[in-house]
Formats: C-alpha cells, structure tokens, sequence
C-alpha cells in the first residue's frame, strides 16, 4: 500500500469539485457501491414498506375519519414518512460502503470478508450513535405506533418524528456530518482509551467539526437543493418512461413500493459518496492529510529500503 499513492488525488477541492467527484466516483465504483449499498439498503426497505403499507390504506383511513380528509393529504403524509425514514436510517445502514470507499482510495478492490468483518467490529457503536443517538434505529418504532385508521396523530407525526428526530437530526447531521467515517474508518472510541493510543469520539468530532462549521452548513444547503433537484428529476424521467412503455400516466403501486424507495436509497448512495468525499476534504484542509501521507509513504519505502 503506497499512501501517497491513491485512486482519488488528495487535495483541497471546492463543494463544486466535490459534486463533480462524486459522480466520477460513481461511474468507477458504480459496481460495488450498488452493492454494498443494496446489502446496507435492503432490510430497512423491506421493513419500511412493512411498515408504511398502512399509511397507504386510504379508504379505510377516510372511513374511520368519517371522510373529514382527502387522499392528496393522506399521499403527502406518505410521501413525509418515507423521505423521513430513509434520511434517518441512511448513515446506518450505509456503513459497509462507507468502508469500502474508504480502503478503496488506497486499495482497488477490499475482499468482502474484509468489510463485513470491519461493519462487525464497529457495530456497537454505530448502533449507539447513527441508530440511537442520531435516530437512525428509531423512525421505524414511531412510525409503528401510528394507529393504523388515524388521517395524523399530531404528538407522534408531528412533535416526535417532525419536530424532534427530523429536525434535531438534520441539525446534527449539517453540524457533525462525519460520524460514519470516525466509527468506521479511523476507530475513534466512544470512551477514552485506557492505553492513550486514539482519540475518543467526541473530541475527534470537535476537532474535526467545529473549525468547519460555516462551511458544513453551506455544503448542506447547496447538497439538499441538489439531492432534491435529483430526486424530481429521477421521479419524473421514471414516470415518462413507464407512461411511454406502459401507457399508464397515473400514480400506481410500483412508484410507491419500487420506485420511490429505489430513488430514495439511490440518493443515499450518492450522499454517501459525497460526505467521504467531504471527509477527505475536512481532513485535508485542517490537518495536512497530503502531506501527512507522503512523509508516512516516503518513511515506509525507507523502512523496506533497509
């Protein structure tokens, strides 16, 4: 392994160069980034559509409100539910991708046995922080405990998925966006190493965050817009292709059990890419990474040298 000697050149890059990396990054990996993101994806769709099917029940949700609601509301709500949950769980269930982007800037392809083993090993504490304390684990509970034939329940809809786990979450997410890569790439413990080797996770965040913050929550509202563009744009294009094929121009099953989701995890895929991309960058521009890898590579040819 050659540090200073990487498939992605290591330097400072604007949020432009990002998104254009990003995209070139998927065109190249675009083989295990769909796999490993489909093996993170595939249980939380799966529990999603198990989860959200009532949601979709319109005529029974209209008669046990006495049709004080309307279908375009109950869609909307849907729609909110199913964009929610898949921001939520995304950080989560993207760790094996995570960590394959990561070695796979210094080595072209890391055996699958490699990452599941890494995914293993980091687990505990991703539960812990993407899934509890970030909400990744807890939108799937919540939506559950919606009553099946309610049009809303303002306390769970509204005050608990809305104002706390999408907000609070999203707040957290713009600030300290690089939690992913501090549990899965550098290790960093959620308490202090008893050896002194590492950094416990809170400090490393701060470190890592704080010099930054302006610029995260920049990156973040030019990346909503973006993903949002993306996901109308998907949707639509979607749309006219089963229209043209299919003759069918309305709303069906399909866009909302397949295609829906399909764009949504998609999305997911392509944000993971762009906040390791991100990562890197963060990395670079306070710590020097560049040169930090060449001065190590150049002490590890010294050291086979001899």
């Amino acid at each position: 392994m050659e540090l200073d000697r990487t498939k992605i050149v290591i330097r400072e890059r604007s949020w432009s160069d990002l998104v254009d990396l990003t995209l070139v990054v998927l065109r190249d990996y675009w083989n295990p980034v769909l796999f490993w993101g489909t093996v993170g994806a595939l249980p939380f769709f799966l529990l999603n559509m198990l989860v959200l099917k009532p949601l979709l029940d319109f005529e029974t949700i209209l008669i046990g409100n006495e049709m004080n609601s309307n279908e375009e509301l109950l869609y909307t709500r849907y729609l909110f539910h199913s964009i929610t949950l898949v921001f939520l769980e995304a950080p989560f269930a993207m760790q094996g991708l995570t960590y394959f982007l990561g070695q796979a800037v210094f080595v072209e392809r890391p055996h699958w046995r490699e990452v599941v083993k890494s995914v293993r090993s980091s687990f505990g504490n991703c539960v812990l922080i993407l899934g509890v304390l970030r909400g990744g684990l807890l939108g799937l509970p919540l939506v559950l405990a919606i009553p099946r034939d309610s049009a809303l329940e303002p306390f769970i809809e509204i005050f608990l998925i809305g104002c706390v786990l999408l907000v609070l979450g999203t707040a957290i997410r713009v600030f300290r966006p690089f939690a992913p890569e501090m549990l899965m790439l550098e290790r960093s413990p959620l308490r202090k190493p008893k050896n002194g080797v590492g950094v416990r996770y809170g400090t490393r965040s701060f470190t890592l965050h704080h010099p930054l913050s302006s610029e995260l929550v920049g990156r973040a509202l030019v990346m909503a817009f973006v993903f949002s563009a993306l996901l109308v744009s998907l949707t639509l294009a979607e749309r006219f292709v089963v229209g043209v094929l299919f003759g069918h121009w309305s709303i069906g099953w399909w866009d909302n059990w397949i295609l829906l989701p399909i764009n949504l995890w998609f999305l997911a895929m392509v944000a993971t890419i762009f906040r390791f991309l991100s990562y890197l960058d963060a990395r670079i521009r306070l710590e020097g990474w560049e040169v930090e890898l060449r001065l190590k590579a150049e002490a590890i040819r010294l050291e086979v040298g001899t």
